[in-house]
């Protein structure tokens, strides 16, 4: 696509070497075409790259995301398995668990 570009710069230079000689403000008028169509092309281009970097950008920040959750749950795993709890400490968390319960009532 560069080398069309180029190859069409290339084209209108020698255009513009002909008219040259016949009138400089049509010369004037060829360059600002250029000009115009150089800076467009250079700004879809830097606006493409941005456009790639920020979904780039996203994709890492989402993977990472994920790493993160898996991290938290492997390592809450591995702390239990290697670290279990005595019969005392799972007595005293469910005691701990059940008061929040509501009471059955016992009529009498």
């Amino acid at each position: 696509m560069l080398e069309l570009l180029l190859l069409a710069i290339f084209v209108m230079l020698v255009l513009i070497y002909v008219q040259l000689r016949k009138n400089t403000k049509e010369t004037d008028s060829y360059f600002a075409a250029i000009d115009l169509s150089l800076r467009q092309f250079f700004v879809n281009l830097s606006n493409t790259k941005a456009d790639d970097d920020k979904k780039r950008h996203e994709e890492v920040l989402r993977q990472l995301d994920k790493i993160c959750s898996h991290i938290g749950t492997t390592a809450q795993l591995l702390n239990q398995v290697q670290n279990p709890k005595s019969v005392e400490e799972e007595y005293y968390e469910a005691e701990q668990r059940s008061q929040w319960l509501p009471k059955p009532k016992i009529d009498n």
